[in-house]
């Protein structure tokens, strides 16, 4: 029997209906993407949210100004949801959350491994994080990181629980931008594109044929071989529930297996425009503000800062708008260098 494009791979248990995009709804239904006991608690907080256990005495409590209500699309971001991929609780996540969640509201939702108890939520993180480490289906998506690949993987389950999404944002946590602003306007940049990936960078083999991670990808034509870079990036509901058509056992890293899924399916992809992510850097696989190494360093960041509100005053446009990696070390209070 031929896998339908959805989420669930039901022929082995007998079934005919399936769960997502369109298809009818069916929630008792054993699932390989998706256990009913995750499901259940993600629906869960789809009409309601828990504070409980999401602060503690440690928290500086003016960073916990008020708790939004649950998720819903707006007239002003129709079809997008923002998933921040939170890894850690300090202080330059507890100020980026709350720069994200007053740029968009209650579309703005986080995904952890870990109670983040200081981090305003409207869905709790927590809730996604428990879950997230009570299976390895998703380790393959980043076998090197298996936290960061349950993190994508737990992000991707938002549209099954509000099919209204069209377009999915993630970012990593160890982004940095200057505010919620820029954030808005690489949105704004790209809401009238229909492409269902926008990766921060695309490459191809014939690019980069020494990139690592090829061998992730070996069983798909060569010619289709495609390599991205993704602390920042946009899925459309159409390739998600072309990702979801895969069995679970066939994931394999995702910025090798994504780009050329997209391609095998004949998806449209772009990269971002470069105004936010900087210009290609191939021999990185990435582009010249996002990339794994070097860390960015305090004094460059601090630069950075400079820059982007000299940009804002009607000065020289800064290279990007995004920088990556930024390890923020909690007890130094600095960016630090890696």
């Amino acid at each position: 029997m031929t896998p339908l494009p959805v989420l669930l791979m039901l022929a082995t248990l007998g079934y005919t209906s399936a769960l997502m995009f369109g298809i009818e709804e069916e929630r008792d239904l054993a699932v390989q993407w998706l256990s009913r006991e995750r499901l259940a608690k993600l629906e869960i907080f789809r009409d309601s949210y828990d504070k409980r256990n999401l602060l503690d005495s440690f928290c500086p409590m003016n960073d916990i100004e008020h708790w939004r209500n649950p998720f819903f699309l707006s007239d002003e971001w129709p079809g997008v949801a923002f998933v921040h991929l939170v890894a850690h609780d300090n202080r330059f996540t507890r100020q980026k959350t709350k720069d994200l969640s007053s740029t968009f509201g209650a579309q703005y939702l986080t995904v952890s491994p870990r109670m983040l108890h200081c981090i305003v939520q409207n869905m709790p993180g927590s809730t996604i994080a428990y879950l997230a480490n009570d299976t390895h289906s998703f380790d393959a998506l980043m076998p090197m990181l298996q936290e960061g690949g349950r993190l994508i993987g737990d992000a991707l389950l938002f549209p099954l629980v509000f099919p209204e999404i069209e377009y999915l944002w993630i970012m990593e946590d160890d982004v940095y931008f200057q505010n919620g602003r820029d954030v808005s306007l690489l949105l704004r940049a790209h809401e009238d594109d229909a492409t269902d990936f926008l990766p921060a960078s695309l490459f191809s083999y014939d690019q980069l044929p020494g990139w690592l991670y090829w061998p992730e990808v070996k069983e798909f034509p060569k010619h289709e071989w495609r390599g991205s870079y993704i602390p920042i990036a946009r899925l459309s509901k159409r390739f998600i529930s072309t990702l979801m058509s895969y069995p679970t056992s066939d994931l394999r890293y995702v910025e090798a297996f994504f780009p050329t899924l997209a391609v095998h399916h004949n998806l449209s992809m772009n990269p971002l425009a470069e105004q936010f992510v900087g210009k290609p850097a191939f021999e990185y696989g990435a582009t010249a503000c996002l990339h794994w190494r070097p860390c960015w360093t305090n004094a460059q960041i601090s630069k950075f800062q400079k820059e982007r509100d000299n940009a804002r005053s009607g000065g020289v446009a800064s290279d990007c708008m995004f920088l990556h990696p930024a390890k923020w070390l909690e007890h130094k209070g600095v960016f630090g260098s890696c």
